[in-house]
């Protein structure tokens, strides 16, 4: 990972160009947006806004992708459409990659001719749906035997590292910064962990 070998100065530098990429791509996607609504298509555009991963910019000193922490599995996702009533709203549904393709169809009203892995969002984007869609996420990396896997919800996360069979559980709800690993605390009792409200 090298962070830590890094001097001060380099990660000052790191960090300067990541943002200044990611200030870059916003002011493209803006400069669509501003010639939609010049074209007068803006209403009629769906616009999905999304990346593959997360960085970790330093934290816990990673740089870049490969492993399950918030920085990077926790991507933002910003999808504007017509029929969407609850523009700016923000929602925190567990959503993935595989979600795309189902709700760009139902988006653009397109059937779908047989059944795929992904979940179509649009209800909960327009609002007819209040429930969200689904209760935890899975995910994965590499292959064996240095495959990564975690399993989450809103309140807590468990990870398993194939390599050296590391597991970690974290409490999102009471650490968010998913400083505490709580897998071998043994006062920590996993079903209540998961059963409290």
């Amino acid at each position: 990972h090298g962070w830590s070998k890094f001097s001060p100065e380099m990660h000052r530098v790191a960090k300067a160009y990541y943002y200044a990429l990611v200030t870059f791509q916003d002011l493209q996607i803006g400069r669509i947006i501003t010639a939609l609504s010049e074209l007068g298509q803006l209403d009629n555009t769906i616009i999905l806004y999304t990346a593959d991963h997360g960085d970790m910019t330093g934290d816990f000193g990673f740089w870049g992708k490969g492993c399950f922490y918030r920085g990077s599995v926790n991507v933002p996702l910003l999808i504007s459409a017509p029929g969407i009533t609850a523009n700016g709203t923000v929602l925190d549904d567990l959503a993935g990659t595989h979600d795309l393709f189902p709700t760009l169809a139902a988006l653009a009203g397109l059937p779908l001719s047989h059944k795929v892995d992904g979940s179509d969002l649009s209800a909960r984007l327009n609002g007819s749906c209040r429930k969200q869609i689904r209760p935890y996420a899975i995910s994965y990396y590499n292959s064996s035997p240095q495959q990564g896997y975690m399993v989450a919800n809103q309140d807590i996360k468990y990870i398993y590292n194939e390599c050296n069979c590391i597991e970690e559980l974290y409490d999102l709800k009471r650490d968010p910064g998913e400083q505490n690993n709580l897998i071998a605390d043994p006062d920590v009792n996993l079903r209540e962990l998961v059963e409290d409200p």
